[in-house]
């Protein structure tokens, strides 16, 4: 099964407990260099990710990916450099949706 849309939003913070269903597991974040996450952790992530919507200049963009209004993943911008146009993306999606084309939606939809 392919991705096939996948629906981009900012994040919300009642959204911490769909990341957390992933952001809590070793395989989610074997590789990463945070995780597995307690609730603490996952719901600060998401009131920092909301807070950063409203930064001036904005430099942190978090974005929910859902595909048929449930919660697959999340993506990332980071910009690093405004003047040298430099940032940085990164996505996790759920353990369960992996190999099904979602990272890939999500970083071509930015």
């Amino acid at each position: 099964m392919v991705a096939s849309d996948v629906f981009l939003r900012p994040i919300r913070v009642e959204d911490w407990r769909a990341v957390h269903e992933w952001a809590s597991t070793e395989e989610a974040c074997r590789f990463q260099p945070w995780g597995p996450n307690t609730p603490a952790e996952t719901q600060a992530f998401a009131e920092d990710a909301v807070a950063a919507w409203q930064e001036e200049p904005q430099s942190r963009y978090v974005w929910i990916a859902e595909e048929a209004a449930v919660v697959v993943g999340l993506g990332e911008l980071k910009i690093r450099s405004r003047r040298w146009q430099q940032g940085e993306i990164a996505y996790a999606v759920k353990v369960g949706q992996w190999r099904r084309g979602i990272g890939s939606a999500i970083a071509t939809a930015y």
